[in-house]
């Protein structure tokens, strides 16, 4: 049976193919879509020359049933690396929380360090100022026994 009704039954392996002899326009499947992209005719390559029609037909499957096989590895591959961007963004996350928890003890420290150094610059001055309160009061001491003697 042949579908193109020619008598050398390669009209039928044209048309499937998209061949030269095909009506198709070159939108069968042995170009992949590339019929147009250059200047010169695609040929039949030789290792399907001298193939049947259910026999390129069953080529044709197991060759998808590899791509089918590859690409659901590759949807592991993809979901393993999936899970392993989710597992490092949480942590990512994790570490974050403890950064901003650790700027807030510094930023609470710092203030308290402020606040101990003022009350210490404040006794400083203090401090001084005791010590010209006791000159003061010796001096008035010696004030007062110089007059009384």
């Amino acid at each position: 049976m042949d579908s193109g009704g020619s008598s050398n039954g390669q009209s039928g392996r044209y048309a499937l193919l998209g061949g030269p002899r095909s009506n198709t326009s070159g939108h069968g499947i042995a170009d992949m879509g590339t019929i147009g992209w250059s200047s010169e005719d695609p040929e039949e390559p030789e290792s399907t020359q001298n193939f049947s029609v259910p026999q390129l037909r069953d080529q044709h499957y197991s060759i998808i049933a590899e791509q089918d096989r590859g690409l659901e590895a590759l949807s592991e591959v993809i979901s393993r690396q999936k899970k392993i961007a989710t597992v490092i963004g949480d942590e990512v996350d994790y570490q974050n929380d403890l950064i901003e928890d650790i700027t807030d003890h510094v930023d609470r420290t710092r203030d308290r360090l402020v606040g101990e150094t003022s009350r210490v610059r404040t006794i400083d001055r203090k401090d001084n100022t005791c010590g010209y309160w006791i000159v003061i009061i010796i001096l008035l001491i010696v004030i007062v026994i110089l007059v009384s003697i």
